[in-house]
Parts: structure tokens; sequence; C-alpha cells
């Protein structure tokens, strides 16, 4: 995991304007006479909301895209080289800097074809985008209070055909199914940080790893394990 400001930098991202280097950042990119921008800002949650436009004629593209404060580099410039594609087909060779992204992609497939077996669970879809709701809503400022809510562990239990996401004081249950490695906490704000459309589907596939647990191929880092599943 490396800091998306890292990243940036890497990738000649440059301030959007004068006075602007800790705020919002820009990158622009040329193909056959057709400009691409990408706009990337942090919010008061500390995460990173990029834009990508491209106007053509007769045709504009414009692309969203969230990351928490840390992710994997190859995950965030993927991001940022699917922007390229969008607004100039996949046909057309990414700049070189983002070449890092397509090779992680090719990663994610390659083991996906493997079938490694990763203890995974199903999870009921229109629960789990309904408790990340209800989960974003109590993240939020409450009234008179400035600057980013301090992030939370949200702990992972599964037993009896029920994910449990515990956060604070909140227990939400998912209906789920599946083989689970074990109890873990892993971070509430790169939790909702995730694309909604990363989310979509009638069931939601959490795989899990040493370092990670992966919504539907899209990893949110692993803090510790559960204190129950220590006891």
């Amino acid at each position: 995991m490396v800091p998306i400001a890292v990243v940036l930098h890497e990738l000649c991202f440059i301030p959007d304007r004068p006075g602007d280097e800790d705020t919002r950042w820009r990158w622009s990119g040329t193909h056959e006479g057709v400009e691409l921008y990408v706009f990337a800002g942090q919010d008061m949650f500390g995460l990173w909301n990029l834009t990508g436009t491209c106007i053509q004629p007769r045709e504009k593209m414009f692309h969203e895209q969230v990351l928490p404060e840390k992710a994997p580099r190859g995950l965030a410039v993927m991001r940022i080289a699917k922007m390229w594609q969008l607004a100039f087909s996949r046909d057309v060779p990414v700049p070189g800097r983002f070449e890092i992204g397509l090779l992680y992609e090719r990663h994610l497939a390659e083991m996906r074809s493997l079938e490694v077996g990763l203890p995974t669970l199903r999870a009921d879809g229109k629960v789990l985008r309904a408790t990340r709701g209800w989960l974003s809503e109590r993240m939020r400022l409450a009234q008179g209070e400035v600057g980013p809510p301090p992030d939370v562990r949200m702990r992972l239990i599964f037993g009896d055909g029920l994910l449990r996401l515990e956060a604070g004081d909140c227990v939400y249950g998912v209906p789920a199914r599946g083989v689970w490695g074990g109890d873990c906490e892993v971070s509430l704000r790169e939790f909702l940080a995730i694309p909604y459309w990363q989310l979509r589907g009638y069931e939601v596939a959490l795989e899990r790893c040493c370092e990670a647990v992966a919504f539907n191929g899209d990893p949110v880092s692993i803090t510790g394990r559960s204190v129950d599943a220590q006891a």
C-alpha cells in the first residue's frame, strides 16, 4: 500500500493552480489532437476523488473514481489508465507511466483464472449496499465539527449464514454463504471508498487473503485480527 499522493507524483501530476499543492492536482495527455484531463483531489474524509474529462467532436467523456488514502500502486494506476482507455479506446496505447496499471489488471485476471481457492463468501448484494449506505451516514461529521473524522476499524465476522459488520457501537448483518478464513478487522474508510459500481450484482464476492479482503476484486486492507478471533 502506498499513499495516493506518492502515485500522483510518480505519474507527473501537477498542482491544478498555484497554491493548490495540497488540495487539487491535474494531469493531461493528448491523442490525435484531443486532450484528456484527469483531476485529483482529497476530500474531508481523506478519500481521493479522480475525475477524467475528454471532449471530442459530438462526444464528451466524464468519468469519476474514488480511492482511499493508501492503495496498491498498481490499482491506483489502473484506475487512471482506465480513463485513458475510456477516452480513446483500448486499442490506443496508454502513456508509458500507465503501463503498470495494465500489468496489474492482467495480474488480477490471471489470479482469477488460476482458481487458487481463496476463502470466499457470497454476500447478499442488496443488503451489503444498504449497509454501506448506513455506515456512510454514521461517518458524516456532526454539525459544528470540522476536519475529517477518525478512521474506524470495521470487524468482519462470519457465522450461521450471516456476515456481521461491526463498526463502533453498530452491528449490521448481511446474509452470506461460503468459506471464510477467520474473522478480521478492516479500515471502514477504505470500505466506504470502494466505487459504488464495484458492489453491483445480486451477490458480492468477498475474497480473503493474508493482507486484504477483496470486494468483487477491489481490495480493502486488513488492519488486524478480530478480538473475538484472538480469544
